[in-house]
C-alpha cells in the first residue's frame, strides 16, 4: 500500500488539485468598513447613556456587542462576548473596548452635554 502511494503520489495530487479547482469560489463576506463600525458604535454608545427604558437599553447593549464583535473581526482584537451573561459580559464588554481602543479605534463612550461649570 505505501509503495502503491509512493508511485502514484504525483498522479493522486493532480487530481486533489483538479478537485479542488471545480469547488466554487467563496466569496468573502462583506463586512462595512472600520470607520462605519467606529461611528456606530459611538452612536450607540451615546444612546445607551441617554436611555432610561431598560427594554430599549437591552436592544441598544444587543446592537453594541454586535458592533463590538464587528469591530474584533476588524482590527484582530480576540473577544468572548458570545456565550457570557450578567456581570461576566459587562466585564467582557469594558476589556474589549479598552483593547480596541488600544488598536486604535476611536470610541468616544459618551458625550455629554456641559455644565454650568464648564461654561464659565
Amino acid at each position: 500500500m505505501i509503495a502503491w502511494l509512493v508511485v502514484n503520489a504525483d498522479e493522486m495530487t493532480e487530481r486533489a488539485e483538479a478537485a479542488k479547482r471545480k469547488l466554487p469560489k467563496l466569496r468573502p463576506i462583506p463586512q462595512p468598513p472600520i470607520e462605519e463600525i467606529a461611528a456606530e458604535l459611538r452612536r450607540l454608545s451615546t444612546a445607551l447613556a441617554r436611555t432610561s427604558s431598560e427594554a430599549r437599553r437591552a436592544v441598544l447593549r444587543e446592537d453594541r456587542d454586535r458592533a463590538l464583535r464587528q469591530a474584533c473581526a476588524a482590527l484582530g482584537v480576540d473577544q468572548h462576548l458570545d456565550g457570557l451573561d450578567g456581570l461576566d459580559l459587562e466585564i467582557e464588554r469594558v476589556r474589549v473596548t479598552g483593547a480596541l481602543q488600544r488598536a486604535g479605534l476611536h470610541i468616544d463612550e459618551t458625550r455629554r452635554e456641559p455644565n454650568r461649570q464648564d461654561r464659565q
